[in-house]
């Protein structure tokens, strides 16, 4: 189904092209990887690779796609690069990106981890963490785990946002 527009919509911009463009491309791309074109998946790497040693190499409007095709199929050096890239980004738009993209991985142990960090202000601020425990519950593969560690860590979570905020709500919602 997303074949055909995934090759109209690429991913170079056209010259002319709006942002309802823009948005098709991003859209069709992310679909592609999630149902695991191989080719989108191979060329979200790769371009990932790319933006490693050159930040302006991707495009801010494909840099969610990239990072997240990127962690779908990545191992620990590519986990490793994503938590280099957060601590060093300097706009919290780009640090939102990446901590989005650290809870795709599909590598357990990799989930896990993103979890317990989490909780490390060294690693994540403490208002972005429920977003990254939410992040771990959406994917598939960790939403028992975002869970218990839910459960596990209740204390800590019960602190920080109990006040009964936005926040609290948040983490209960990983229920459902």
């Amino acid at each position: 189904i997303f074949q055909g527009a995934g090759r109209r919509a690429g991913w170079e911009p056209r010259p002319g092209e709006g942002h309802l463009d823009a948005l098709l491309r991003s859209t069709v791309l992310t679909e592609l990887g999630n149902y695991g074109d191989q080719g989108t998946l191979d060329e979200a790497a790769a371009r990932f690779a790319r933006y490693v040693e050159d930040e302006t190499s991707v495009p801010a409007d494909l840099r969610s796609v990239v990072f997240g095709l990127a962690a779908k199929r990545g191992d620990r050096s590519t986990y490793d690069a994503m938590w280099g890239l957060q601590r060093r980004a300097t706009l919290q738009e780009e640090k939102v990106r990446l901590l989005s993209s650290l809870a795709r991985f599909e590598v357990p142990q990799l989930l896990q981890e993103t979890l317990q960090r989490s909780l490390d202000t060294a690693d994540v601020r403490t208002h972005d963490t429920v977003r990254v425990v939410s992040a771990v519950a959406s994917n598939r593969l960790g939403r028992d785990m975002a869970w218990d560690f839910v459960k596990s860590n209740w204390p800590e979570l019960d602190r920080r946002y109990g006040d009964g905020k936005f926040a609290l709500m948040q983490l209960v919602s990983i229920t459902s």
